[in-house]
């Protein structure tokens, strides 16, 4: 598909003009008959009402005295004032009926089941609720309309010719419009070959077809409805804000990936390098996490993500609901992103089956994504052979809507969705501790905090305590161990001191660390970042309303030409108030 512009369809012919209805009923032979000899005015009084009045017997004899003049000039007058007399019409009208459908290329061989695109055997598959007009060779919007369920359409359109037209599909359908990356304010469509419109009905079927690559759009905005429909089956009333998707199937750098607080979503189409616009788990993950932004709360610091590391556990939490996400939506576990993949020669570059309770070479726990996709997947589905729950999607949809985890602060993830879940269905709290316990996670439903290593450590008044953190290499921040977070509540206003020592670093010239304080909403209220190595402190003291608070122990700086210096170092923490 190409992208649409606003102008007319180029290459389109005239309109061609109908007849009058006012010549339909002149006699044959009316201008060559012997009535037209048969008086000085013969031939006027049977045209007299078709020809303006100013046209007085009188003065058109006294004008025009000789009566072969007359006739020759009274048979232009008819066909003039049948053009352009305002009685006259040249109205037409009608309806285009037809269907819409789009080449889908399927992301798994059917017969085999081995991941990879079958280029070589497209389905055909309905655009459903797309925007469709019926535009004329001006450019002129004679109808538009949406597809049904079906992909059909039907457009009545009016006009005062009969017009040469064109039907164009646009890749605008539900919540989403699929524009060009490079040129965003073009939409993709796809457009049938242009016609002259007759009166009456007329079936006009468009296909966008994968050869032009016309048909990845509309296959993407398939995919999304498909999320749609997940989401309203839980939440019916929901409604779902715009979102813009820029994909080109020209070369572009980077990956498929969603934008947080620009609702726009970025997928690949390069098919020499990587294209994901028949990749539905890529499209729904995107879109998972256009959703947990939109209607939920998710705290990812983003970055960089993959198994063999222990992540940051917010970033863990939302990477891993995000293909949950893709994988309920979908009724499928099997997780795949096609491409070819150098190291196996395979068609798929990634492929994660979630039914898994452990994955090769990932460090199971709470900080990874895989086992955060996995625990839900089994909380989600049916598969009692399995130890899986059952619970449905609903209830996950619920808690991830609720209050309580809107209440939460900052650093959700897995622990924090498995105490809310728990809590609103005790009877479920032994089989979720299995479910976790089997994924490497040890969970006690009734224990504050439910797990032996959380990610946000209580702190006592005048009690010390020691950590590692660590930002140097592979993955940087995104490392469970870049930074240790501290809370602790006041229950009545009160000087408060934080005072963090730099013990040890197995990098000596690296180990400068930073202390932060934020409220309960994520605020930074203080910080101590002085350059210093091991051995120096850093302190905070502040006078502090009731409440909770979080200290952060940060292992890396945010320079002023832009950069990041990474760092790795102990400490010893103690807060007194």
């Amino acid at each position: 598909a190409s992208p649409a512009g606003t102008g007319r369809p180029g290459g389109l012919p005239h309109a061609v003009l109908t007849q009058s209805p006012n010549l339909r009923g002149a006699k044959d032979g009316a201008f060559g008959s012997k009535a037209c000899h048969s008086s000085p005015t013969s031939g006027y009084s049977e045209w007299h009402s078709s020809l303006h009045p100013f046209l007085e017997p009188e003065v058109f004899m006294n004008i025009f005295p000789y009566r072969e003049y007359r006739q020759r000039l009274l048979a232009v007058a008819l066909v003039a004032l049948a053009v352009f007399d305002s009685g006259a019409t040249w109205a037409a009208d009608g309806r285009v009926h037809g269907k819409v459908q789009y080449e889908k290329i399927l992301y798994r061989n059917p017969e085999t089941g081995v991941p990879g695109l079958c280029l070589d055997r497209p389905v055909l598959r309905p655009v459903v609720g797309a925007r469709i007009e019926l535009i004329d060779n001006e450019g002129v919007v004679l109808a538009s309309g949406r597809t049904d369920a079906t992909g059909r359409y039907s457009l009545t359109w009016s006009a005062t010719s009969q017009p040469t037209a064109l039907v164009r599909v646009f890749a605008d359908a539900d919540n989403a419009v699929v524009v060009d990356h490079f040129e965003p304010e073009r939409v993709y469509a796809v457009n049938s070959e242009a016609w002259p419109l007759p009166a009456g009905e007329a079936s006009k079927d468009v296909t966008a077809g994968d050869g032009t690559r016309a048909s990845g759009p509309f296959n993407i905005l398939a995919v999304i409805r498909i999320g749609n429909d997940l989401i309203r089956a839980a939440e019916p009333t929901v409604v779902f804000p715009r979102l813009t998707i820029r994909w080109t199937s020209r070369p572009r750098e980077g990956s498929s990936f969603f934008v947080r607080g620009k609702s726009e979503a970025y997928i690949l189409g390069d098919r020499a390098k990587d294209s994901d616009e028949f990749d539905d788990f890529i499209i729904l993950h995107e879109y998972g996490h256009y959703l947990a932004h939109t209607f939920s709360k998710d705290d990812s610091p983003g970055g960089p993500h993959g198994g063999g590391h222990r992540l940051d556990p917010r970033l863990a939490w939302s990477e891993g609901w995000a293909t949950f996400f893709a994988a309920a939506a979908l009724n499928d576990a099997r997780y795949v992103d096609t491409g070819a993949n150098p190291l196996t020669g395979s068609g798929a570059l990634v492929e994660i089956d979630l039914n898994a309770e452990r994955r090769d070479g990932d460090r199971a726990g709470y900080w990874s994504e895989f086992t955060v996709s996995s625990v839900l997947w089994a909380i989600h589905d049916t598969n009692a052979d399995k130890g899986h729950l059952g619970a449905g999607f609903v209830e996950i949809w619920k808690t991830l809507r609720s209050k309580a985890w809107s209440d939460l602060p900052r650093y959700r993830n897995l622990v924090d969705f498995v105490d809310l879940l728990v809590k609103d269905k005790p009877e479920m709290g032994s089989r979720v501790a299995k479910v976790l316990a089997a994924r490497g996670v040890k969970y006690s439903p009734a224990a504050t905090p439910s797990v032996a290593e959380p990610y946000v450590r209580p702190i006592a008044s005048g009690t010390p305590l020691e950590g590692e953190i660590d930002s140097l290499g592979e993955l940087a921040l995104s490392k469970l161990e870049a930074r240790a977070v501290f809370s602790f509540t006041l229950t009545e206003r009160k000087k408060v001191k934080i005072h963090m020592e730099i013990t040890d670093s197995r990098v000596k010239d690296k180990a400068d660390l930073d202390l932060w304080l934020f409220d309960a909403a994520g605020k930074a209220l203080r910080f101590s970042n002085a350059s210093n190595g091991v051995g120096d402190t850093e302190t905070i003291e502040a006078e502090l309303a009731p409440g909770r608070y979080f200290v952060e122990v940060q292992s890396w700086a945010a320079l002023r030409n832009g950069g990041i210096l990474f760092n790795t170092g102990r400490f010893r923490l103690r807060v007194d108030f």
